[in-house]
């Protein structure tokens, strides 16, 4: 998988997680995000040993912790249209 379809599925995966969290009702406070952001950059690039694949594993860890980031953004976008405010 090159990076391009990696950018796309995270795309298409955050937005099934943001709409599965506008659908549930959840409640989302912005410092859980940041520190659920840290935490998963730690616990995949130290935890899972990502770090001994160099770059690659770099990226790894940064892709998942976009995950939760760009899942929080994206949920955030359909509360604020819901609320009139987009």
């Amino acid at each position: 998988m090159n990076f391009t379809e990696t950018i796309k599925e995270l795309n298409d995966k955050t937005n099934r997680e943001g709409e599965k969290w506008f659908q549930a009702k959840r409640k989302v406070y912005l410092p859980a995000v940041f520190l659920n952001v840290f935490s998963q950059f730690m616990k995949t690039y130290f935890l899972k040993g990502e770090w001994r694949r160099g770059y690659t594993g770099f990226m790894r860890a940064v892709t998942s912790s976009l995950y939760e980031l760009f899942s929080y953004t994206k949920y955030w976008k359909l509360n604020e249209r819901e609320r009139g405010r987009m």
